[in-house]
């Protein structure tokens, strides 16, 4: 379970949730127990901010927003004790046109959790 120094809730429940279903589905590793598991992956998401990119011309409201999700994160082998991967501050940004009513975190969970789940496990994938 990853950990979040963000006061948006549940955020880290959801990066948690994509990355467990981006390991088992993009890799050969699947999830188990700490006691039981050979590596062991934490982290913690560091940073979300919020980016108006452009405004609509009439009512000055958003027209593109833009969000950077950092998180830092371990990726270590139980058994040896080596680190696989150690990433202090890794950055996604994600631009989206935000729906009518749509609000600012329901754009970053669903565009940008995902991809930067995706991107998390491509770290992982580098080193195989």
């Amino acid at each position: 379970m990853l950990h979040s120094r963000e006061f948006r809730r549940e955020l880290e429940f959801e990066l948690t949730e994509a990355l467990v279903k981006r390991i088992e589905m993009d890799t050969p590793y699947r999830i188990a127990d700490r006691e039981h598991a050979d590596t062991v992956f934490s982290g913690e998401i560091v940073e979300v901010r919020q980016n108006v990119l452009g405004k609509r011309f009439d009512t000055g409201t958003a027209r593109e927003q833009g969000a950077q999700i950092a998180v830092r994160y371990r990726w270590k082998d139980q058994r040896t004790g080596k680190i696989l991967v150690e990433r202090p501050r890794f950055v996604h940004q994600v631009a989206y046109v935000p729906l009518i009513g749509e609000s600012f975190d329901k754009g970053v969970r669903v565009r940008g959790i995902d991809q930067m789940a995706e991107r998390i496990v491509e770290t992982m994938e580098t080193d195989w």
